[in-house]
């Protein structure tokens, strides 16, 4: 008898890990810098009609209330996804593995 063929063995399923979690970086970074700057731009919108003076006057606001406080923004960003990539709670990143 010839001995049988050996087993294929499946490749791994591609699983963009690193890219995903740049993505939700990138959206918490957003979301964190627009918590930073929604109350300035609530009160201009409370100031009165919309205008092209109004615009620029959001502009400056949205400006002057995120200045110095990016890092903050970045720093928060990375928390929470570190939080969520720990305790697999992002979508995308759960794997049915055993908890390092």
């Amino acid at each position: 008898m010839s001995p049988a063929p050996p087993a294929r063995r499946r490749a791994p399923p591609f699983r963009p890990v690193f890219s995903v979690t740049l993505a939700y970086f990138a959206g918490f970074f957003f979301l964190f810098c627009l918590l930073i700057v929604a109350p300035a731009l609530v009160q201009v919108a409370r100031e009165g009609e919309p205008s092209e003076e109004m615009q620029q006057r959001a502009q400056s606001a949205a400006h002057d209330a995120i200045q110095g406080r990016l890092p903050l923004a970045f720093i928060a960003a990375l928390v929470v996804t570190g939080i969520g990539v720990y305790a697999r709670a992002l979508p995308g990143l759960r794997d049915g593995g055993p908890r390092r």
